[in-house]
């Protein structure tokens, strides 16, 4: 496909401006034609759009980290190993997410509305929901229930976690734009909650990819399945701390 060789990952490695500029392009791109194409369902057009340049990328990337796997013998090396893919999320969603920061302070209304409705819609949802609960295991748990679903959807779809990503990255640009002088205070978790999410990501990423290239009894495909495991874990651990920093240590100041 045309796409995927003008999106290659090789073009991207160890570039951290060109992973965000990547991410503010095709974000840009999404919002122009959801928007026009799209304009009474924009917000979710846009999203579609969006992961129609990422899928192909994410996937290359996927089969590149399971390849790297084969040789890969404990945690340490594990890291090492998957330090671009985490690298390139994190930055690849930090130009989504900046993408919809800037467009939710600045758009006219007529435009934020139609681009941004459904993601107010449902951070104002959640937060109710928060507000009437134990807050810290409302939070947790909604959190969890990302991870274990970006999980499954990596695995099954192979890049079904960029949907669940991306639309996490565009709610969460709308939902800091609203705070004003209090985004500092969202930060520190925000940013765990979405390396836990990328954790999730990648494990499910390469495992799919391991169950396609192998036979799930050999050597390889067991080197892949323990560096999924350990992915998820961490991914899971850095959850409970994000919630345990947004409820208790923030709320301080």
């Amino acid at each position: 496909m045309v796409l995927e060789k003008l999106i290659s990952p090789d073009h991207y490695r160890n570039s951290y401006l060109k992973s965000t500029l990547f991410g503010i392009i095709i974000t840009v791109i999404g919002l122009t034609l959801g928007y026009n194409l799209f304009p009474e369902d924009a917000s979710l057009a846009s999203i579609f759009f969006i992961l129609i340049a990422a899928v192909p990328f994410f996937r290359t990337l996927m089969v590149q980290e399971e390849r790297a796997e084969k040789t890969s013998h404990n945690i340490r090396e594990m890291l090492s190993r998957n330090k671009y893919a985490f690298e390139y999320f994190f930055f690849f969603y930090s130009g989504i997410f900046l993408t919809y920061f800037v467009g939710a302070l600045f758009l006219p209304d007529q435009m934020h509305n139609a681009l941004f409705g459904n993601q107010f819609g449902v951070f104002s949802s959640v937060l109710g929901g928060f507000a009437s609960q134990n807050h810290f295991y409302a939070i947790l748990f909604n959190n969890l229930k990302i991870v274990i679903l970006a999980l499954i959807l990596s695995l099954i779809y192979g890049a079904g976690a960029l949907m669940i990503l991306t639309w996490n990255a565009s709610v969460l640009g709308v939902f800091l734009a609203a705070q004003g002088a209090n985004l500092w205070k969202f930060l520190p978790h925000a940013s765990l909650e979405f390396l836990g999410f990328f954790a999730a990501s990648i494990a499910g990423g390469i495992l799919s990819a391991g169950i396609e290239n192998h036979d799930i009894n050999s050597k390889n495909f067991k080197h892949v399945f323990q560096d999924a495991a350990v992915l998820t874990i961490g991914g899971l651990l850095v959850i409970l701390i994000a919630a345990y920093i947004e409820v208790y240590i923030f709320p301080i100041f």
